[in-house]
């Protein structure tokens, strides 16, 4: 278990994204609600995310994509509601 577990910090370190896996779900609702655009990259989408995605879509009328990337997958927040 410890093996795996270094493991997968390893991996998120070495990576490129500004965010692991982790964080990208918990940082959303901020970024929802910031005033102007925001972008940030991500190393790997989950479930979290993507649920998380859902759930601020339903109460905040902004644009919010998520796209794969060279570094992993990127949130894009746009400026205006679409």
């Amino acid at each position: 278990m410890g093996k795996e577990a270094a493991s997968k910090l390893l991996e998120e370190l070495n990576g490129e994204a500004a965010l692991d896996q982790h964080a990208a779900d918990q940082i959303l609702p901020y970024l929802a609600l910031a005033k102007g655009p925001s972008i940030v990259s991500v190393s790997k989408k989950t479930g979290h995310l993507e649920t998380n995605l859902w759930v601020i879509q339903n109460f905040i009328k902004r644009k919010i994509i998520i796209e794969e990337s060279s570094s992993g997958y990127l949130i894009i927040v746009e400026d205006k509601a679409p």
